[in-house]
C-alpha cells in the first residue's frame, strides 16, 4: 500500500509540475507578446514604414507621392485640394498642398483654380502622372500578393483593429503631453 500511495503522490506531483510548466510557458508567452513588446514592434514597424514610404517607383517618385497620384488617377473628376487630402489620408491640407506643388513642378499633375469658384484649387492628373500611377498600381498588386503570402493564417481583422487602436491612442489628447504633433513636418 505504501508504494501505491507513493505512486499516487508521484502522479499528483508530476501533474502539478506539468501545470506549473504550462503556467510558466503561458507567462513567458505573455511577456514575449505583451504590451511592451507590442509598443516595441510598432516603433520598429514605424521605421519600416518610413523606409517603405521612401522607396521609389520607376526611380522617380516615392511610394507616398505615387500613392497620391494613384488616388487621383482613380477618380472620374478633378478633386479640390481638401477633397484629395481627405481621400488620400494625406494629413493636413497644407502638407498635401506641398506635395501637390512638387508633383505639379515635375509635370505629374496640374493644380489650377476652379472655373466656377476661383478661390478653390482643382487637381488634374497629366499623362505622365497617369503612367506613374499605373506603375504604382503594379507595385501595389505585387506588394499585396507578397504580403498576403506572409500573413497567411493571421487574423487580419484583429491586426487592423490593433493598428486602429494604436492610431486612436497616438491621436488622443493625453499623448500630446509626450510628443507634440507637428502637422507641418514633411510626410512624403
Amino acid at each position: 500500500m505504501n508504494t501505491a500511495v507513493e505512486q499516487e503522490r508521484s502522479n499528483n506531483t508530476m501533474g502539478k509540475l506539468v501545470r506549473f510548466e504550462e503556467v510558466a510557458e503561458s507567462v513567458s508567452e505573455q511577456e514575449k507578446y505583451g504590451p511592451s513588446t507590442l509598443v516595441s514592434k510598432l516603433i520598429d514597424f514605424n521605421s519600416t514604414l518610413l523606409k517603405f514610404n521612401c522607396l521609389t517607383i520607376d526611380g522617380v517618385l516615392t511610394v507616398r507621392r505615387a500613392r497620391l497620384l494613384w488616388t487621383l488617377a482613380s477618380l472620374d473628376h478633378a478633386p479640390c485640394l481638401t477633397e484629395l487630402t481627405e481621400m488620400d489620408n494625406a494629413g493636413s491640407t497644407q502638407n498635401c498642398g506641398r506635395i501637390l506643388g512638387q508633383l505639379d513642378e515635375n509635370g505629374f499633375l496640374a493644380v489650377r483654380s476652379d472655373s466656377v469658384d476661383g478661390r478653390m484649387l482643382r487637381v488634374y492628373i497629366t499623362d505622365k502622372g497617369r503612367k506613374a500611377a499605373e506603375s504604382f498600381g503594379q507595385f501595389a498588386v505585387a506588394f499585396g500578393t507578397l504580403l498576403e503570402r506572409e500573413v497567411e493564417g493571421i487574423d487580419i481583422k484583429k491586426m487592423v483593429t490593433t493598428l486602429d487602436a494604436f492610431e486612436t491612442i497616438i491621436a488622443s489628447p493625453r499623448m500630446s503631453d509626450f510628443a507634440p504633433v507637428d502637422d507641418s513636418a514633411p510626410n512624403g
